[in-house]
C-alpha cells in the first residue's frame, strides 16, 4: 500500500514540475510519466485522460478546508481568539500552498476546460465559504451580531490572498513571514471584531 501512495504522490509531484517548466498545454503525458517514473498505460489506466489526471492533482496539491480543525478552534474562550486562530492557520495554509496556487492559476490562463478551472477556484473558495459559515454559526449562537457574512469573507480573504502572494515574493525568513502573519491577523481580528462584536 505504501508503494502505491509512494508513485501517486511522484506523479503529483511530477505533474507540478512539468507544468511549472511547459505549461498546461505541453505537459505531456509521456514527459509527466517519465518525470514520475511510471509507464504511460498506467496514468491512463488510472486516471482515463489528461484532464482527469490534471483534476486530480488539483484535489490533491492545493489548499483544503481538511487543514483548519473547526473543533479546535471552536474550544478557544471567546470569539477574538476563534478569529485569531482561524486566520492564523488559513495564512500559513494559503502561504505554504502558493507556489502550487500560482502554478495551477498559470495553467488556467492558457486552459478552456471548465471543469480544470472551476476544480482550482472550488479549493479557494471552500476555505472562504469555511469561514463564512463560521462567522454564521457564531452569530447563531449569539456571539456576534448579524451581518453579510459572505462579503465580509471576501474582503478577509482577498486581503488574505494578496498578503501571501506578496510575502511568498519576497525574499526573507521565517521570522519575516511570521511578521507579516500576525500583523495581517491582528489587523483583520481587530476588524470583525470592531464590526461584529456586541457592545
Amino acid at each position: 500500500m505504501r508503494r502505491v501512495t509512494d508513485s501517486r504522490e511522484n506523479l503529483m509531484n511530477a505533474i507540478l514540475e512539468q507544468v511549472r517548466e511547459t505549461g498546461y498545454k505541453n505537459a505531456t503525458t509521456k514527459k509527466i510519466a517519465e518525470r514520475a517514473g511510471m509507464n504511460e498505460a498506467s496514468i491512463f489506466r488510472i486516471f482515463g485522460n489528461k484532464d482527469q489526471l490534471f483534476l486530480e492533482a488539483v484535489y490533491q496539491k492545493t489548499i483544503s478546508t481538511d487543514e483548519i480543525d473547526l473543533d479546535v478552534i471552536s474550544s478557544l474562550p471567546d470569539f477574538r481568539a476563534r478569529v485569531d486562530c482561524f486566520l492564523d492557520t488559513a495564512f500559513y495554509l494559503y502561504y505554504r500552498q502558493m507556489a502550487i496556487f500560482r502554478i495551477f492559476m498559470l495553467s488556467i490562463i492558457e486552459e478552456t476546460d471548465t471543469k480544470y478551472r472551476h476544480a482550482v477556484f472550488s479549493r479557494v473558495q471552500s476555505i472562504i465559504d469555511l469561514f463564512c459559515n463560521f462567522l454564521q454559526d457564531e452569530c447563531d449562537k449569539g456571539n456576534i451580531r448579524s451581518a453579510d457574512f459572505s462579503m465580509i469573507s471576501d474582503i478577509v480573504f482577498s486581503a488574505l490572498l494578496i498578503t501571501a502572494l506578496r510575502v511568498t515574493g519576497e525574499k526573507h525568513g521565517e521570522h519575516s513571514i511570521r511578521d507579516s502573519a500576525n500583523e495581517f491577523v491582528q489587523k483583520y481580528t481587530d476588524f470583525l471584531c470592531r464590526r461584529l462584536m456586541l457592545s
